[in-house]
């Protein structure tokens, strides 16, 4: 186990990611995400080479980890990159809690992994559809967490791949302790699918490619399912993988996106369910 906290983790964790934020208000939009309960940041780092799109890198990061960090949260690093080792000691310097690269990107992944925990943060390892579940199979001694895509990396929006669920099936067997991330195509009718099968973080993809930097759930409207539901299909499905906190951190997470809303009128009734949670 690398030195990086696994208990960040615990739970099943909705991972906003800050390409569907708003870069002109980023501090305020993590500040409303995290306000709701967000606790894991995901951060998509693609380099033009890997993927198509270029984005952010280690100076974006770095901005912005001491807020993720004074709230009690964390940032995770997941790069779409080629030559990920040339870039993980950047980003470890810039305050990333995890750094999940590409097995297609690197023929030395073991080696990689390694690397990243000597840099004293988790080391993760992320597998595109068209690479099979067992292809981590020799890493999973090293790797702390394991992200399957869901899309073909690079793009929001995408339709969810059919057969990821049972391809996380598969990984749960071969991941030992690593956690199971998935990322693509993550919402109302995919998030439960996704925690039955051993997902425990997920990254939400946009719910309006119309509106792609509204919110890090999506924008609310336009007759798209809200974060509402999204969450209740995911706590419908997962009852028995959490504990009464992370209920009620989840729980909050159903105004994400919606700043019009304030803090306190957390979706009707939930409020007086988690404050009476909170006081037995």
């Amino acid at each position: 186990m690398s030195a990086g906290n696994r208990d960040d983790y615990s739970g099943i964790q909705i991972a906003p990611s800050i390409l569907s934020a708003d870069f002109s208000r980023l501090g305020s939009a993590i500040a409303e995400v995290m306000d709701a309960g967000a606790k894991v940041i995901h951060f998509d780092v693609m380099d033009g080479d890997f993927v198509p799109p270029i984005t952010i890198g280690p100076l974006v990061a770095s901005n912005i980890a001491d807020q993720i960090h004074d709230a009690g949260g964390v940032l995770d690093v997941h790069m779409m990159v080629n030559r990920p080792e040339q870039q993980i000691e950047e980003f470890a310097t810039a305050g990333a809690d995890s750094i999940t690269f590409h097995y297609e990107a690197t023929p030395h992944a073991h080696r990689l992994l390694g690397a990243i925990r000597e840099l004293d943060v988790l080391a993760g390892v992320a597998i595109n559809p068209g690479t099979p579940a067992e292809a981590i199979e020799e890493l999973n001694d090293m790797a702390d967490l394991i992200l399957a895509m869901t899309v073909n990396p690079g793009w929001g929006g995408q339709a969810f791949i059919k057969a990821s669920p049972d391809k996380v099936k598969r990984l749960v067997p071969l991941a030992g302790d690593a956690l199971i991330e998935v990322d693509g195509g993550i919402g109302t009718s995919t998030a439960g699918s996704m925690a039955a099968a051993g997902a425990t973080v997920m990254r939400p993809d946009r719910q309006s490619s119309a509106r792609p930097r509204a919110g890090f759930l999506g924008h609310q409207g336009g007759g798209q399912p809200g974060p509402d539901a999204w969450l209740g299909s995911l706590i419908a499905v997962a009852p028995a993988r959490q504990g009464p906190h992370t209920q009620a951190r989840r729980s909050g997470l159903c105004w994400i996106a919606r700043p019009s809303r304030r803090p306190g009128r957390r979706c009707g009734g939930q409020a007086a369910r988690m404050k009476q949670g909170r006081e037995s």
